[in-house]
Protein backbone atom coordinates (compact mmCIF):
# COMPACT_ATOMS: atom_id res chain seq x y z
CA UNK A 1 0.00 0.00 0.00
CA UNK A 2 1.37 3.41 -1.00
CA UNK A 3 1.55 6.03 1.76
CA UNK A 4 1.80 9.81 1.41
CA UNK A 5 3.81 11.42 4.20
CA UNK A 6 2.94 15.05 4.72
CA UNK A 7 2.78 17.77 7.39
CA UNK A 8 -0.05 19.34 9.36
CA UNK A 9 0.08 22.87 7.93
CA UNK A 10 -2.49 24.59 5.78
CA UNK A 11 -1.83 24.98 2.07
CA UNK A 12 0.10 22.24 0.27
CA UNK A 13 -0.01 19.78 3.19
CA UNK A 14 -3.79 20.06 3.41
CA UNK A 15 -4.22 19.69 -0.35
CA UNK A 16 -1.98 16.61 -0.51
CA UNK A 17 -4.01 15.08 2.30
CA UNK A 18 -7.33 15.80 0.62
CA UNK A 19 -6.32 14.65 -2.86
CA UNK A 20 -4.79 11.41 -1.58
CA UNK A 21 -7.52 10.53 0.91
CA UNK A 22 -10.25 11.11 -1.67
CA UNK A 23 -8.56 8.43 -3.77
CA UNK A 24 -8.18 5.90 -0.98
CA UNK A 25 -4.42 6.51 -0.54
CA UNK A 26 -3.07 6.15 2.98
CA UNK A 27 -1.87 9.45 4.49
CA UNK A 28 0.43 9.88 7.47
CA UNK A 29 0.53 13.37 8.99
CA UNK A 30 3.95 13.80 10.56
CA UNK A 31 3.54 15.43 13.97
CA UNK A 32 5.32 15.20 17.30
CA UNK A 33 2.81 12.61 18.49
CA UNK A 34 3.68 10.35 15.53
CA UNK A 35 7.43 10.27 16.30
CA UNK A 36 9.44 8.65 19.05
CA UNK A 37 12.28 10.42 20.86
CA UNK A 38 14.97 8.63 18.87
CA UNK A 39 13.48 9.76 15.55
CA UNK A 40 13.22 13.36 16.78
CA UNK A 41 16.87 13.34 17.85
CA UNK A 42 17.83 11.81 14.51
CA UNK A 43 15.83 14.56 12.81
CA UNK A 44 17.70 17.26 14.70
CA UNK A 45 21.02 15.94 13.40
CA UNK A 46 19.65 15.78 9.86
CA UNK A 47 18.44 19.39 10.17
CA UNK A 48 21.86 20.51 11.40
CA UNK A 49 23.46 18.78 8.43
CA UNK A 50 21.02 20.45 6.05
CA UNK A 51 21.77 23.79 7.68
CA UNK A 52 25.41 23.48 6.63
CA UNK A 53 24.04 24.25 3.17
CA UNK A 54 21.10 26.50 4.05
CA UNK A 55 23.05 28.56 6.63
CA UNK A 56 20.12 29.85 8.67
CA UNK A 57 19.61 30.52 12.37
CA UNK A 58 18.18 27.08 13.05
CA UNK A 59 18.59 26.20 16.73
CA UNK A 60 15.56 28.22 17.84
CA UNK A 61 13.30 26.15 15.55
CA UNK A 62 15.11 22.82 15.79
CA UNK A 63 12.37 20.78 17.49
CA UNK A 64 9.80 22.03 15.01
CA UNK A 65 11.95 21.52 11.91
CA UNK A 66 13.05 18.04 13.00
CA UNK A 67 9.53 16.78 12.25
CA UNK A 68 10.30 17.25 8.55
CA UNK A 69 12.65 14.29 8.86
CA UNK A 70 9.66 11.98 9.43
CA UNK A 71 8.45 12.83 5.93
CA UNK A 72 11.82 12.29 4.26
CA UNK A 73 12.94 9.23 6.23
CA UNK A 74 10.01 7.11 5.11
CA UNK A 75 9.85 8.21 1.47
CA UNK A 76 11.35 6.99 -1.79
CA UNK A 77 10.30 10.12 -3.66
CA UNK A 78 9.70 13.76 -2.67
CA UNK A 79 7.23 15.98 -4.53
CA UNK A 80 7.12 19.62 -3.46
CA UNK A 81 4.90 22.52 -4.48
CA UNK A 82 6.54 25.85 -3.66
CA UNK A 83 8.17 28.97 -5.10
CA UNK A 84 11.90 28.63 -5.76
CA UNK A 85 14.03 31.47 -4.45
CA UNK A 86 17.17 32.24 -6.48
CA UNK A 87 20.61 32.31 -4.75
CA UNK A 88 21.19 35.54 -2.85
CA UNK A 89 17.51 36.51 -2.93
CA UNK A 90 15.17 36.82 0.06
CA UNK A 91 11.89 34.90 0.23
CA UNK A 92 8.58 36.06 1.68
CA UNK A 93 9.53 34.48 5.01
CA UNK A 94 12.60 36.76 5.23
CA UNK A 95 15.17 33.98 4.78
CA UNK A 96 18.05 34.70 2.40
CA UNK A 97 18.88 31.82 0.08
CA UNK A 98 22.56 31.17 0.73
CA UNK A 99 22.66 27.98 -1.36
CA UNK A 100 24.45 27.78 -4.69
CA UNK A 101 21.15 26.73 -6.25
CA UNK A 102 17.54 27.92 -6.03
CA UNK A 103 15.70 26.78 -2.92
CA UNK A 104 12.19 26.85 -1.48
CA UNK A 105 11.26 29.28 1.26
CA UNK A 106 10.47 28.43 4.89
CA UNK A 107 10.54 24.94 6.38
CA UNK A 108 10.07 23.29 2.97
CA UNK A 109 13.72 24.13 2.28
CA UNK A 110 14.85 21.84 5.10
CA UNK A 111 12.79 18.93 3.83
CA UNK A 112 14.23 19.42 0.34
CA UNK A 113 17.81 19.76 1.53
CA UNK A 114 17.53 16.64 3.68
CA UNK A 115 16.24 14.78 0.62
CA UNK A 116 19.19 16.09 -1.40
CA UNK A 117 21.59 14.97 1.35
CA UNK A 118 19.96 11.51 1.40
CA UNK A 119 19.98 11.32 -2.42
CA UNK A 120 16.22 10.80 -2.62
CA UNK A 121 14.67 11.78 -5.97
CA UNK A 122 12.98 15.18 -5.80
CA UNK A 123 10.49 16.89 -8.06
CA UNK A 124 9.30 20.43 -7.41
CA UNK A 125 6.63 22.51 -9.06
CA UNK A 126 7.93 26.09 -9.01
CA UNK A 127 4.80 28.17 -8.48
CA UNK A 128 6.64 31.28 -9.73
CA UNK A 129 7.32 29.90 -13.21
CA UNK A 130 4.64 27.16 -13.25
CA UNK A 131 7.35 24.67 -14.30
CA UNK A 132 8.35 21.27 -12.96
CA UNK A 133 11.99 20.71 -12.01
CA UNK A 134 13.93 17.82 -10.58
CA UNK A 135 17.22 17.88 -8.68
CA UNK A 136 20.21 16.50 -10.57
CA UNK A 137 22.89 14.89 -8.42
CA UNK A 138 25.38 15.17 -11.27
CA UNK A 139 24.80 18.90 -11.80
CA UNK A 140 24.09 19.58 -8.11
CA UNK A 141 21.31 21.83 -9.30
CA UNK A 142 17.72 21.90 -10.47
CA UNK A 143 16.94 21.11 -14.05
CA UNK A 144 13.77 21.49 -16.12
CA UNK A 145 11.72 18.36 -15.96
CA UNK A 146 8.71 16.70 -17.41
CA UNK A 147 5.82 15.73 -15.19
CA UNK A 148 6.77 13.58 -12.14
CA UNK A 149 6.66 9.84 -12.76
CA UNK A 150 3.68 7.78 -11.69
CA UNK A 151 3.97 7.17 -7.95
CA UNK A 152 4.62 3.51 -7.14
CA UNK A 153 6.16 3.77 -3.65
CA UNK A 154 5.81 5.78 -0.45
CA UNK A 155 6.37 9.47 -1.06
CA UNK A 156 6.49 12.83 0.69
CA UNK A 157 3.91 15.35 -0.51
CA UNK A 158 5.05 18.72 0.81
CA UNK A 159 5.10 22.40 -0.04
CA UNK A 160 4.27 25.98 0.82
CA UNK A 161 1.61 26.87 3.38
CA UNK A 162 0.46 29.78 1.19
CA UNK A 163 -0.56 27.52 -1.67
CA UNK A 164 -1.29 29.24 -4.96
CA UNK A 165 -3.98 28.17 -7.42
CA UNK A 166 -1.44 26.80 -9.91
CA UNK A 167 0.15 24.84 -7.06
CA UNK A 168 -3.20 23.38 -6.07
CA UNK A 169 -3.81 22.27 -9.65
CA UNK A 170 -0.32 20.73 -9.81
CA UNK A 171 -1.09 18.50 -6.80
CA UNK A 172 -4.38 17.45 -8.38
CA UNK A 173 -2.59 16.67 -11.67
CA UNK A 174 -0.03 14.47 -9.89
CA UNK A 175 -2.74 12.54 -8.09
CA UNK A 176 -4.87 12.21 -11.21
CA UNK A 177 -1.94 10.57 -12.99
CA UNK A 178 -0.96 8.18 -10.20
CA UNK A 179 -4.26 7.64 -8.41
CA UNK A 180 -7.19 8.26 -10.76
CA UNK A 181 -10.49 8.48 -8.93
CA UNK A 182 -12.78 5.51 -9.27
CA UNK A 183 -16.22 6.29 -10.62
CA UNK A 184 -19.18 6.44 -8.29
CA UNK A 185 -21.96 4.09 -9.24
CA UNK A 186 -24.13 4.36 -6.17
CA UNK A 187 -24.81 6.94 -3.43
CA UNK A 188 -23.06 6.42 -0.11
CA UNK A 189 -25.24 7.01 2.95
CA UNK A 190 -23.03 7.02 6.06
CA UNK A 191 -24.54 6.98 9.51
CA UNK A 192 -24.40 9.90 11.96
CA UNK A 193 -20.94 11.51 12.24
CA UNK A 194 -19.67 13.92 14.90
CA UNK A 195 -19.65 17.53 13.69
CA UNK A 196 -17.26 19.86 15.56
CA UNK A 197 -19.44 22.86 14.70
CA UNK A 198 -22.71 21.34 15.90
CA UNK A 199 -20.74 19.58 18.70
CA UNK A 200 -22.84 16.45 18.34
CA UNK A 201 -23.46 13.57 15.95
CA UNK A 202 -25.36 14.70 12.86
CA UNK A 203 -26.59 13.03 9.71
CA UNK A 204 -23.92 13.24 7.01
CA UNK A 205 -24.32 13.51 3.25
CA UNK A 206 -21.95 13.06 0.31
CA UNK A 207 -21.59 14.84 -3.01
CA UNK A 208 -20.47 13.55 -6.40
CA UNK A 209 -16.78 14.10 -5.55
CA UNK A 210 -17.04 11.94 -2.45
CA UNK A 211 -16.84 14.87 -0.04
CA UNK A 212 -18.63 14.36 3.27
CA UNK A 213 -20.73 17.19 4.74
CA UNK A 214 -22.86 17.79 7.82
CA UNK A 215 -26.45 17.88 6.55
CA UNK A 216 -27.36 20.43 9.24
CA UNK A 217 -24.66 23.13 9.09
CA UNK A 218 -22.87 22.17 5.81
CA UNK A 219 -19.49 21.75 7.54
CA UNK A 220 -16.90 19.68 5.66
CA UNK A 221 -16.36 16.45 7.62
CA UNK A 222 -14.05 14.38 5.42
CA UNK A 223 -14.15 12.14 2.37
CA UNK A 224 -15.68 8.85 1.34
CA UNK A 225 -12.90 7.08 -0.55
CA UNK A 226 -13.09 4.10 -2.86
CA UNK A 227 -9.91 2.10 -2.53
CA UNK A 228 -8.73 -1.39 -3.36
CA UNK A 229 -10.37 -2.67 -0.18
CA UNK A 230 -13.74 -1.11 -0.89
CA UNK A 231 -15.45 2.01 0.41
CA UNK A 232 -14.21 3.66 3.58
CA UNK A 233 -14.59 7.01 5.34
CA UNK A 234 -11.67 9.24 6.31
CA UNK A 235 -12.65 12.07 8.64
CA UNK A 236 -11.17 15.55 8.66
CA UNK A 237 -9.59 15.39 12.13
Amino acid sequence: MITCYTGWSRGADTEWRFQCQSRGINVVICTKSSADKQTIEEGKEKIRKANQTLKRNVEKYLNFLALNWLQIKNSKLVIAIAPLIEPGKTGKKVWVNRCKYAMADGGTAYALQMAIDEQIPIYIFDTVTSKWKNFSKEKNNWQDSTFPPSIKENFAGIGASDLTENGKLAIEDVCNLSFPKKKWNLPIEPGPIYCHICTEDKKAKTDQDGLLWCSYCETYLGVVAIGDNGVHIQLNQ
